[in-house]
């Protein structure tokens, strides 16, 4: 009788630390294969949360420092004013999900599919976006200062005074990118593209690579910085050569 009663009350120790929320062993997560939902303000720090499901979740102001989301899917959810630095999204689909205003400092994105998410206002400072897809996110405001992000596709962003100071951008691509404002001074840009990008005040002063750029069908205005050797045609002026 006494050890049928110690198994049952083992078993409801089990059922308890199952539960995501509630376990403080972070191993334990796994168990569970996703966790959608709705989870305000949720602890997630130190997860363990390889290829969960996270499609749709609303998770505003969650911390997920250090968690390991390794290609979790999760599309179209709201992660946005986050607390994530060094989490880690490699491989991860975050196709359309939120990160405004979001802290993603160290993160690790590498070939993480960021594309037409929102990432304004969001701190990526030191992140490790290689090979990710960022193609029609909205960037404003971004900080990705010395980010490490060769081969990482950024076409057709709109990044209003983001900032990629001192950023690997080796091989990068920002064709068809709305860069107004953006800083990209000490940045290496050795063979990114900015193909028919709009540069309007933005700033490349001190960069490096980019006589191996492509700056084909890009145009930049009067308060453009650029350096010693690159020259870029004004918007207006190439407004008007396509018109004739």
């Amino acid at each position: 009788m006494k050890q049928g009663l110690i198994l049952a009350l083992s078993l409801l120790v089990v059922l308890a630390t199952a539960n995501p929320v509630a376990a403080e062993n972070p191993q334990r997560v796994a168990w569970a294969p996703s966790y959608s939902g709705s989870c305000e303000n949720c602890q997630l720090a130190g997860r363990q949360l390889p290829y969960w499901n996270f499609v749709d979740a609303n998770y505003p102001g969650a911390n997920l420092e250090g968690a390991v989301l390794l290609g979790a899917h999760a599309q179209r959810a709201n992660f946005s004013e986050a607390t994530a630095p060094n989490v880690n999204f490699a491989e991860a689909n975050l196709n359309s999900a939120d990160f405004s205003n979001a802290s993603l400092v160290g993160a690790v994105l590498i070939g993480a599919d960021c594309s037409a998410g929102n990432l304004t206002r969001a701190d990526m400072t030191g992140a490790d976006m290689s090979g990710a897809h960022f193609i029609a996110a909205d960037l404003s405001l971004l900080i990705a200062a010395n980010v490490t992000a060769p081969a990482a596709d950024f076409s057709g962003v709109v990044a209003n005074g983001a900032v990629f100071t001192d950023a690997i951008l080796v091989g990068a691509v920002f064709d068809g990118a709305s860069l107004p404002g953006a800083n990209f001074s000490g940045a290496d840009l050795t063979g990114a593209s900015f193909r028919d990008a709009r540069l309007n005040e933005a700033n490349f002063s001190g960069v490096t690579g980019f006589e191996t750029a492509d700056f084909s069908g890009a145009c930049v205005t009067m308060g453009t910085r650029l350096p010693v050797g690159l020259y870029i045609p004004l918007c207006d002026a190439l407004l008007e050569r396509t018109k004739r």
